[in-house]
């Protein structure tokens, strides 16, 4: 089922989608129950043979049984649970009674003057039923003198250890943050595998991870509850739904309805008060802030969502305005049905990924960063896919294409000494002396000046010059160029300039800087002939929207419809199929893919780059890719 609302607003708004949906998403771990079964006393057990990277935290889970249940019944077993080991483990049916996992023992009190039933209760923290069940003479009246047996209850001593886990059963007046001193682990490692914990109960079991386990392994077993060799050969983040199939074993047929959640800062009811003969100059919209560039994101989209309805995909289209604002971003993701949705696109700042981040992991939900090029993005946040590549990537795909010019060229840095742009230019550095002799290198940092003197004092005007800017402020960036500029046309200097890709969106560029300074710049977008599917796409968004699409329409339509190719070929959990042979690796019009994690418990980066040059004549050119090229370095 496909809805699409139109709503008369302004200028910028000629489409919106709004559709309400629902979808519940669980996770499970590839633990399998076991089929041979046999009954004890009367009492129906699963005997389970425990195979490599299982431990009792996920066994527990997939038989739905209480860890302190099979901590009971195999109380010898579990002390060192190991590869091998045979549990029994109880079903769980309506004919299912608890083990008694307290015993009783007794206490003798000597009734003292003054002293009541409900005294005595109180000071043995008891019920004035309990005293009254063992002790049928005071039914008379409670006298001086009588010795009462007071029935004292304890908590079955419960201990167990496995490969990766040490099972602790709590006591009074413990507290988290003694637990984490006592195993030297942290208050969040605890609460990581154990849910509920907002108040510790004597008597209940948890798990504490052990403290030799590394970062990665933590990770892999909250995704996963095993560390199974299995799971290294697909994904460290893999984990399987019980009411979904596999990536690898998804059939897409024409009843599913995939349901997808949009979240842009479109600042409607403001942009509303700019509506005023909106349709009649779409050319000249006026937008609130910078909205523009995802009013045009929002637009391709739909453009990529009504062809795929034409080609049988059924979708449920929802979309919030976040005003760019963190606690609407908050309040958007608590709603209930942002749970049930598979697959949201956005937010689009980088500042609310923290927030993504817990929701992601907790819905299982897979979220596509639309533009941002911040690391933090994926860092750490595995369902998170970064369409543009974050400024890391790019200044190390620039260092690989300079690294090829060393040898004849003077290589210069110009940063205005931030920390942000000083880290650029340390990851380029480093970059550049991986691919190339450093002891050769003829390398220099210059410092930013809106004057010519520093660049005309430090560049060489007797060799090529190849400058690298990772700089994206416009005045900046046009007034580096500017002086740059002038050393060629006046002092002959020869210069080659790479910049960030941000430079396609300056409105300032003058063309003769682009000519003589024969400036690079990184992107996903290819450079190909406008073909008949352009054209065609042209010609209908401008039908549509009363303009021409921009970079930022060309990247929602690719983007939209590749994330959504990918779930029809391998459903919502996509990100395990996607390898290096799929049939949509590298798909779109106009932007190319190729998803990769950044690190083993990142998400996912676009690392599909072009190296885009303006020739002579102002043409815009694809460089080839450097011979030396090492792809390690993205490591």
């Amino acid at each position: 089922m496909f809805v699409i609302k139109k709503i008369f607003m302004n200028k910028i708004i000629s489409l919106i989608v709004l559709i309400f949906i629902t979808l519940q998403i669980t996770a499970q771990t590839k633990v399998e129950k076991s089929k041979d079964k046999v009954f004890i006393l009367g009492r129906e057990y699963y005997i389970h043979k425990v195979k490599p990277g299982e431990t009792i935290y996920s066994i527990s889970k997939v038989y739905n049984v209480p860890r302190e249940e099979i901590l009971y019944i195999n109380k010898e077993e579990v002390q060192n649970l190991q590869t091998g080991s045979i549990l029994r483990i109880p079903k769980i049916d309506s004919n299912y009674v608890p083990s008694p996992l307290t015993k009783t023992s007794f206490k003798e009190h000597t009734v003292q003057k003054k002293e009541s039933l409900y005294s005595i209760a109180q000071q043995y923290g008891i019920t004035q039923d309990d005293i009254i069940k063992y002790n049928p003479q005071i039914k008379n009246g409670l006298k001086k003198g009588m010795v009462l047996k007071i029935p004292i209850t304890e908590n079955e001593q419960l201990s167990a250890t496995d490969e990766f886990f040490i099972y602790h059963q709590i006591k009074n007046g413990e507290t988290l943050q003694l637990l984490a001193q006592e195993y030297g682990i942290t208050v969040e490692d605890i609460k990581e595998f154990n849910e509920n914990l907002s108040s510790l109960t004597p008597g209940k079991t948890i798990a504490i991870p052990k403290k030799e386990l590394s970062e990665e392994q933590k990770h892999i077993l909250k995704f996963n509850e095993s560390l199974s060799p299995d799971f290294f050969d697909i994904d460290p983040n893999y984990f399987e739904d019980p009411n979904y199939p596999p990536c690898n074993k998804f059939v897409f047929n024409d009843t599913m309805t995939f349901k997808i959640a949009f979240l842009l800062p479109l600042f409607i009811n403001d942009n509303y008060n700019l509506s005023y003969n909106a349709l009649k100059e779409p050319e000249n919209a006026h937008y609130f802030s910078n909205s523009k560039i995802f009013y045009d994101y929002l637009q391709g989209s739909l453009m990529a969502i009504k062809q795929l309805k034409k080609e049988n995909l059924n979708l449920k289209i929802y979309i919030y305005d976040t005003k760019a604002d963190s606690n609407e971003v908050k309040d958007i993701l608590n709603k209930y049905e942002l749970s049930k949705m598979d697959l949201i696109f956005g937010p689009v700042y980088s500042q609310n990924y923290n927030i993504v981040k817990k929701f992601s992991e907790k819905n299982k939900i897979n979220i596509v960063s639309p533009l941002s090029r911040n690391n933090i993005v994926v860092e750490n946040k595995p369902f998170v896919f970064q369409v543009e590549p974050s400024f890391t990537t790019i200044t190390k795909f620039s260092a690989e294409y300079i690294a090829q010019y060393a040898d004849t060229s003077f290589i210069t840095v110009i940063s205005n000494g931030t920390p942000q742009q000083q880290a650029i230019a340390d990851t380029f550095f480093r970059t550049l002396s991986v691919l190339t002799n450093t002891d050769s290198l003829d390398y220099k940092k210059i410092t930013f000046s809106k004057f010519i003197t520093p660049y005309q004092k430090n560049l060489k005007p007797d060799k090529n010059n190849i400058v690298f800017i990772p700089g994206t402020n416009e005045v900046e960036v046009s007034a580096i160029l500017n002086n740059l500029n002038a050393l060629v046309t006046v002092n002959e200097y020869r210069i080659t300039v790479y910049a960030m890709p941000v430079i396609q969106n300056y409105t300032k560029l003058q063309a003769e800087w682009l000519s003589n300074l024969n400036i690079h710049y990184a992107t996903t977008v290819s450079i190909t002939d406008e073909t008949w599917e352009i054209k065609e796409f042209n010609q209908k968004y401008k039908r549509i929207f009363g303009r021409r699409p921009t970079k930022f329409a060309y990247i929602g339509y690719d983007a939209t419809y590749y994330f959504l190719d990918a779930m029809r070929h391998y459903g919502k959990y996509f990100q395990f199929c996607m390898g290096e042979n799929t049939e949509i690796l590298n798909s779109g019009m106009f932007v190319k893919f190729n998803f990769k994690r950044y690190n083993k418990q990142s998400g996912f980066e676009n690392r599909k780059l072009n190296m885009l040059y303006y020739t002579k004549e102002l043409r815009i050119e694809k460089e080839k890719e450097p011979v030396a090229k090492i792809n390690t370095i993205f490591e």
